[in-house]
């Protein structure tokens, strides 16, 4: 896997898109935020009247809480991650130099069960992987990285075939793949650093009056979309130049070993 080349042909398919990605990935991020933070400010108000809560007698009330918080969290992350699913569609679109839209990001939605289920099956997978040791889940996290890309493109496989179909596209080039990710460090640190803001009061006192968390709080949604809209087209279609690489690696160079990808 040749990075500079992935990178080269992402950048020649941005720069020859008459798709308007940048605007597009503006609007991606707000949709994102304006479902993301009025759940994160309900799972933020329930953990503080949960905090406010004590004695035997607040036993139950605690318990629904806690279970409101959890239902929230698992809705609104899976929700995001459907919603993510259509930006690498996006991603696709872009890579093989075809026109995309705001119906795009919607693409997960149209087949909501099947990425749900995979989303879902994929999170199982890692999860149990990763409870033998940390690096046995990262391996499972890569192997099954291009399932969502797969099922993208062909929309008549189920989770499981989508699983095995990345799995098999991977074999062999998990490394690969970990290396093209460190590539993009200078990304994602910065990724990290403005989603950590939000936790500087826990470690300054002085910063934990409520003005100083909504200021760093609206201070780093602000630095993510900014971030992001510069550079996320650039990376998500480098990625998306990878599947397209594994996958034509697979059908030209593997048919007889592991099958033809299906039509």
């Amino acid at each position: 896997m040749n990075y500079g080349e992935l990178k080269r042909a992402s950048r020649a398919c941005l720069a020859g898109s008459s798709t308007a990605y940048a605007r597009l990935t503006l609007l991606f991020l707000l949709c994102l935020f304006a479902f993301t933070i009025p759940c994160d400010t309900v799972a933020w108000l329930l953990n503080a009247q949960l905090a406010r809560l004590s004695g035997l007698s607040a036993m139950a009330g605690r318990n629904r809480i806690v279970l409101w918080s959890l239902v929230i969290s698992v809705a609104s992350s899976l929700a995001a991650s459907l919603w993510q699913i259509g930006y690498q569609a996006f991603a696709l679109r872009l890579s093989r130099k075809e026109d995309a839209s705001f119906r795009t990001f919607l693409t997960a939605f149209h087949q909501f069960d099947q990425f749900l289920l995979l989303l879902l099956l994929q999170g199982v997978l890692i999860f149990l992987w990763s409870l033998l040791f940390m690096i046995p889940g990262i391996v499972a996290a890569y192997r099954y990285r291009m399932a969502a890309f797969a099922m993208l493109d062909n929309p008549s496989l189920s989770a499981t075939d989508a699983l095995s179909v990345s799995k098999r596209l991977t074999y062999g080039h998990k490394l690969e793949l970990f290396f093209l990710d460190l590539s993009f460090l200078w990304y994602t640190l910065p990724l990290a650093f403005f989603s950590l803001l939000v936790l500087l009061p826990d470690f300054f006192p002085a910063l934990s009056d409520a003005a100083c968390q909504l200021a760093l709080y609206v201070g780093s949604v602000v630095l993510l979309l900014v971030w992001q809209r510069i550079f996320a087209p650039f990376v998500s279609v480098t990625m998306a130049h990878a599947y397209g690489w594994l996958l034509h690696f697979d059908r030209s160079r593997r048919p007889s070993v592991f099958g033809h990808w299906p039509e």
